[in-house]
């Protein structure tokens, strides 16, 4: 007797997060203790993704 449906979509939704979680693993950036000021940033420029601040800081 195999596992029931639901044990087969739990599996592989586990499966799935941690695909996700080792793709967006490489392209993480750690900035320490700089990281409230780049929130700060964040919102006093209305920007909402890190990755649109990047980009804004990049592109100056």
């Amino acid at each position: 007797f195999l596992g029931s449906p639901v044990d087969d979509v739990n599996t592989e939704n586990r499966m799935h997060k941690k695909l996700l979680d080792e793709m967006r693993g490489k392209t993480r950036v750690n900035i320490g203790p700089a990281f409230p000021r780049w929130r700060t940033l964040r919102t006093r420029l209305g920007i909402r993704t890190d990755s649109d601040l990047a980009l804004v800081l990049l592109d100056r």
